[in-house]
Formats: C-alpha cells, structure tokens, sequence
C-alpha cells in the first residue's frame, strides 16, 4: 500500500515545482486509489519520499509538498581551460619518461639529465610564448592605430 500511496503522490505533484498541500494532497490520493488512505499512511509515505529525495517540504498552514527544483544553489564552476604552453610541457615530461636511458647510470645521472631535457623545453616554450604574447600585442597594436 505505501507503494502504490508514493506513487500516487509522485503523480499528483506538479512538474514545475510548485507546491500541493498535504490535506488536498491525501484527498487526491484516496480518490485515485478509490479508497480513504490513512493520514499515518500518506504521511509515511510522503516522509519516506522526503528522505530518497524524490519531494521537498513546502510552505503552508497544514504543510505542503512539492518536487525539487533542478537549479543549482550554487553557479557551476567551469574547469580552467589549460594554456597550449602547460599541455605541451605536460607532454614534453611524459615523451621523456619514455626513454630508453641505457642501463647502470646512477639516480643523480637520470635526474640530472631529466631536469637538463625539463628547462631546455622550459626554455623553448617560454620562448614561444614570449614571441605569441608579443605578436597579440602588435595585432592589438595595429588595431588600435588603424582606427
């Protein structure tokens, strides 16, 4: 009975999430199933919809119910687009990562030479993003001048 009780009431509620109240909510039900449901009954069930989070409370004398709003309480925080230059230092790290370093060099060799490969390519991005960060400025340059 609870069942077919939480299913009528999801029936009953209106999309938009506007609210219905709790005694024209029962009546409504009771005619649906052709049969008067309990107020310890609907009551069950309209709580067991309020914890699985299928309804909210509402506002109103007797109480009242109503679907959840899909708006967010908070806005939605887009990801941080990453910057051309930090995706391909990113894969400069990984393409060295992959390769073959010949067998019995010491720790200190690897890193030595892993750091020496992380600010030579350090060293040609910064570069290339000098040179883009200097051409933008000579288009805004131009653009301004023409006007």
């Amino acid at each position: 009975m609870n069942d077919q009780i939480k299913r009528a009431i999801l029936g009953l509620l209106p999309a938009d999430g506007s609210a219905i109240g709790n005694v024209r909510c029962r009546g409504l039900v009771s005619q649906g199933l052709s049969v008067e449901v309990p107020k310890d009954d609907y009551n069950r069930a309209r709580d067991l919809l309020i914890v699985e989070g299928e309804i909210k409370r509402g506002a109103g004398r007797g109480g009242s119910i109503k679907r959840p709003t899909l708006t967010p309480t908070r806005p939605v925080q887009h990801p941080r687009p990453v910057p051309t230059y930090e995706r391909r230092l990113s894969q400069y790290l990984r393409d060295f990562d992959e390769l073959d370093i010949p067998e019995g060099p010491s720790f200190a060799t690897i890193y030595a030479a892993r750091d020496l490969y992380f600010f030579v390519v350090l060293d040609e991005l910064t570069a290339a993003r000098k040179a883009s960060m200097a051409d933008r400025a000579k288009r805004a340059a131009d653009e301004g001048g023409s006007k």
